[in-house]
């Protein structure tokens, strides 16, 4: 890290410490919700240890199993987890290898690395089992963003019967790649991955730039609180800091999402797939495509809303929360 860079992440840390505390609504709720929050781990299939989080007393009706994206960790849905839990909804999440408290993936610093989205399927499919073991409810219920919804795609195709219904926000089923297509950047990352290393950050990534991630610069959210939330929480712990995927991590989901997109007619689940228009991490036409080949999926499409469609603002967060509430029977 340049001088530079170490001047803008001191004086990034400032301004979000020293921020006025207007984000009363989740930090009330963060305060709140504390009593009722249950941390632990387990080992998954290669001996990673994944970080768990739950709010269940395990004979709720409903189980709610939530799997983040890219970047993210239980910790971002702790507000959310706690608005099921008050609902009287189980609710339980995971920290993605990699993410979070979970270990790392690779020695390198902030890179997002798996050698195939099969490292993350086990890993849900672990979970899973952790979730079902010794508890009483009766219906378990899938909420999954972005790359973790890739990943439980990936699931439901070999575990159609694992869960009841899902929901789906801002699905990768097909990545942001500029000018080139989608072929032609595979194709690259596996000409990276055989001469020289996947567990490098793939074209284009790098290390967390704090300059560039301002609020007034970002397309994740427009809600300021929100975005502000998760900042804080990044800037205390560093460890959460994710700042780009490796090649073979582009590889893999490239791979995985053409799977899922051949596959389609195969997922059998009561779907529900909500959409960001102004995404600009993933691209909206294969999300489409996917639900309409589903056997029974609903797509419901949020035009001014950036990717990370459950941390936007109340317009738009709280439609797409009755959505899935109503999808659930909650």
């Amino acid at each position: 890290m340049t001088t530079k860079t170490k001047l803008l992440y001191t004086v990034l840390v400032c301004l979000l410490l020293a921020q006025p505390a207007r984000a009363e609504p989740i930090a009330a709720t963060r305060a709140a919700l504390a009593n009722s929050l249950q941390r632990g781990q387990f080992r998954s299939f290669d001996g990673v240890t994944i970080a768990t989080a739950m709010m269940a007393k395990g004979t709720e009706d409903h189980a709610v199993v939530i799997v983040p994206g890219l970047g993210e960790g239980t910790y971002k849905y702790y507000p959310l987890m706690w608005e099921f839990f008050q609902q009287g909804v189980a609710a339980y999440a995971f920290d993605p290898r990699g993410q979070g408290d979970s270990d790392k993936n690779s020695t390198v610093l902030q890179l997002a690395h798996v050698d195939s989205m099969e490292e993350y399927v086990k890993d849900l499919g672990g979970f899973t089992n952790l979730v079902k073991l010794g508890t009483e409810h009766k219906q378990y219920l899938l909420l999954a963003h972005s790359t973790g919804a890739l990943t439980a795609s990936l699931f439901l195709l070999r575990n159609p019967k694992a869960y009841d219904k899902a929901a789906f926000t801002a699905p990768l089923y097909g990545l942001q790649t500029g000018s080139l297509p989608e072929w032609l950047v595979l194709g690259l990352m596996k000409m990276l991955c055989f001469v020289d290393t996947c567990e490098s950050f793939a074209p284009g990534s790098g290390l967390f730039d704090p300059a560039a991630d301002l609020f007034e610069k970002n397309d994740l959210t427009h809600n300021k609180e929100r975005f502000l939330d998760w900042r804080r929480t990044q800037v205390k712990n560093p460890q959460y800091i994710v700042g780009g995927p490796s090649r073979g991590w582009v590889k893999s989901v490239i791979e995985g999402y053409n799977k899922v997109k051949k596959q389609a007619a195969q997922l059998q689940i009561p779907l529900l797939i909500l959409r960001a228009g102004k995404d600009n991490y993933v691209t909206n036409p294969p999300q489409k495509a996917v639900c309409d080949r589903a056997a029974n999926c609903r797509l419901v499409t949020y035009d001014d809303s950036f990717h990370e469609i459950l941390q936007e603002l109340p317009e738009v967060r709280d439609d797409a929360l009755a959505q899935i509430r109503r999808h659930f029977g909650l």
